[in-house]
């Protein structure tokens, strides 16, 4: 038989048992173990009180567990439930690496950057409240609607022209920020990257380790976020733009 197969109820004959001169003698050195006699079967436990279950019920139980265990469900029950928990495992371990390869490259996930982001963001929507055309009640003549519209985009002070320009700036201005934040910080984890020989001595060795692992992660994260500047900086573009595009198409849909 299989021996990964459980079997309780397949018991094994001890032959040093069956001596009547010195089976009481060697019963006392055994473990765990059965008894069986024309009266029934004992479940012997050292340190435990001793179970009792007669002939019938005993080959009734090993009956029914012969039947269940030739089904299917309960044969491979084991397999199936040990099969799940590593198919849960490895979907967990790969959600993990995806959301720790997400949040490598996630401008939210980056403290530097999300207050930036979320400013920008708030000009964005600033942006898309600017009126590139304006269509009143009156009755225009061609020539009369495009001055009317020459106005409200290109006037100096209140023009969307101007108004974008005025959003564009202030865009710019913090991204600039940004970009000084981060070199800022870049320098800043060079410096504290200094050679041990400069170290005071008064640091011991595992201390020494353990910051300049921790100088060096630091670091390593100042360099990834100073190399995702560029990215940054494409998508605020990208983002000032799509609302560019927004303010056309919702200016070509009040026209008609």
């Amino acid at each position: 038989s299989d021996p990964t197969e459980f079997r309780p109820y397949d018991l094994e004959v001890i032959p040093e048992m069956m001596d009547t001169t010195k089976g009481l003698a060697y019963s006392t050195k055994l473990g765990e173990h059965f008894t069986i006699s024309a009266t029934g079967v004992v479940y012997v436990c050292p340190g435990q009180q001793s179970e009792y279950m007669s002939l019938g019920d005993w080959m009734h139980q090993c009956l029914m567990y012969s039947v269940l265990t030739s089904m299917n469900f309960f044969k491979y029950y084991i397999h199936g439930k040990v099969f799940s928990s590593w198919q849960k495992h490895a979907r967990y371990t790969v959600y993990c690496h995806s959301r720790a390869r997400l949040a490598r490259r996630l401008f939210f996930a980056k403290p530097i950057f999300v207050g930036p982001l979320v400013q920008i963001q708030a000009l964005m929507h600033e942006v898309e409240t600017v009126k590139v055309i304006n269509i009143g009640t009156n009755v225009y003549n061609l020539a009369e609607f495009g001055k009317e519209q020459l106005s409200v985009r290109s006037n100096p002070t209140t023009g969307a022209a101007k108004e974008l320009e005025l959003r564009h700036d202030r865009t710019v201005n913090v991204l600039d920020s940004l970009v000084k934040t981060v070199d800022q910080s870049t320098e800043l984890s060079q410096k504290l990257d200094e050679p041990a020989s400069v170290r005071p001595r008064m640091k011991s060795m595992v201390q020494e380790k353990k910051e300049a692992r921790d100088n060096a992660r630091r670091h390593q994260l100042a360099k990834h976020d100073q190399a995702m500047l560029g990215d940054c900086i494409r998508l605020v573009d990208y983002m000032f733009q799509s609302r560019l595009v927004k303010i056309v198409g919702h200016a070509s849909i009040e026209v008609f």
